[in-house]
């Protein structure tokens, strides 16, 4: 197989549930030069099964002796990727068909590219709750420190993700601090404000890595607080803005039970 123009890195804790619908969705691209690399962290259901009867040529699967966390996880997909440029995308959710070509070109001379995103609800009695747009706002730098205001799922340059030295105390709020980190090393941020990625919440299943670890997140979002006022990047007493979390708690601007 020729080099991929870009590796899907995908984190799978437990996922059975959803691995197959979220792999088929990478190998429905519009684009075909691409790999997925699929990270399990020592999954006690049949997420490790399941990943190894998939038949995809452009998968490598990494099946980890401990659970060590989702950020341990891309870590380890990251290390392995062959492309120059890498996609995050978690097992629960689903890339558009389009999401990689339209990065690829979108990017330019830039080191991390965000987008647009679905916020999709589904209740286990229903199969559709509810849809809503999460747009990519513009990127101002010095927001970044206030407010978390773009999602963890990002397409970026395999060399500046390599750079990143991950402070362990933050893994519970790893989407947020993986941008100050970036941000501080000068990354070049792009936003593209176009619907690419479908993240998947399931009401009264707790699917999502946010509802899973939320008592270690607030953990780290308030040692993330008191990092950016240590280090004098907010001022003693900020008020910090709801972000990318505040937006997950809205009321969802759809229901539709009948579908």
């Amino acid at each position: 197989m020729d080099k991929p123009l870009v590796s899907f890195i995908v984190p799978c804790f437990n996922k059975a549930d959803t691995l197959s619908q979220s792999i088929q969705s990478i190998r429905d691209q519009t684009i075909s030069n691409w790999e997925i690399i699929l990270v399990d962290d020592n999954s006690s259901d049949y997420s490790q099964p399941i990943a190894s009867m998939l038949k995809e040529p452009r998968m490598q699967r990494v099946f980890l002796p401990v659970n060590k966390g989702v950020v341990n996880a891309y870590r380890e997909g990251v290390k392995r990727a062959l492309a120059d440029y890498v996609i995050f995308h978690d097992a629960d959710d689903c890339s558009l068909p389009d999401r990689a070509e339209k990065c690829l070109k979108a990017i330019g001379d830039g080191d991390v590219l965000y987008h647009g995103i679905y916020l999709i609800a589904k209740h286990p009695d229903y199969p559709l709750v509810g849809r809503r747009y999460w747009k990519a706002k513009k990127w101002v730098p010095e927001k970044i420190y206030t407010e978390q205001y773009i999602p963890g799922i990002i397409f970026a340059k395999k060399s500046v993700l390599q750079k990143v030295v991950f402070p362990k105390e933050a893994e519970g709020a790893w989407d947020w601090m993986h941008h100050i980190l970036l941000h501080q090393m000068g990354a070049k941020y792009v936003p593209f404000d176009e619907g690419l990625y479908e993240y998947w919440r399931f009401v009264g299943n707790s699917l999502s890595h946010a509802n899973e670890m939320e008592g270690k997140r607030q953990a780290s979002m308030k040692w993330i607080q008191e990092y950016l006022v240590k280090n004098k990047l907010v001022p003693k007493g900020h008020k910090f803005g709801k972000g990318f979390r505040g937006f997950l708690g809205n009321k969802l601007e759809k229901t539709n039970k009948g579908v």
